[in-house]
């Protein structure tokens, strides 16, 4: 079995600490690891040598709502897609809502079964409508959803 966990970067924070954990302990049971960074692959946690860090170098997408953020996002979709089909990967698990949002668009129509993860406090999300919708979106069309807490699910 493979398994990818699609992360921003693995700087110092809580869910890059979580994905790494998570990663060395399917690597120590014997599952074939990678995880896919989007920025910074160089690591602040310890990464087991089995672990595949796999560096998907994209340019950030501009912060300003327009056609041009929306070309960016479905270029960078195609571009974890093809890099999750190369890998031929069994299940990518997005760590966090973003990353959940990419994994479901990048394994629509594949083999590759996409788990979404909800890791932030409820209270503070990112209650804009798309948010909601690619939220809703991503719960109902995702093969699994992880929830750290009761309230987030």
């Amino acid at each position: 079995m493979k398994v990818g966990f699609l992360i921003n970067d693995l700087s110092i924070g809580g869910t890059q600490r979580s994905a790494v954990s998570i990663a060395n302990f399917f690597s120590k049971s014997g599952i074939d690891t990678y995880l896919l960074c989007l920025c910074n692959s160089e690591s602040f946690y310890e990464i087991d040598e089995k672990v595949n860090n796999v560096s998907i170098l994209i340019n950030d997408i501009t912060k300003k709502y327009s056609l041009k953020r929306v070309f960016s996002a479905i270029k960078k979709a195609f571009l974890i897609r093809k890099n999750i089909k190369a890998l031929n990967l069994d299940f990518v698990i997005g760590f966090d809502n973003v990353m959940s949002y990419y994994s479901l668009f990048s394994c629509a129509f594949t083999k590759t079964k996409c788990v979404g993860t909800e890791r932030s406090d409820p209270k503070f999300n990112l209650n804009t409508p798309l948010h909601t919708f690619l939220r809703k979106l991503t719960g109902r069309f995702s093969n699994g959803f992880i929830f750290q807490t009761e309230m987030q699910k």
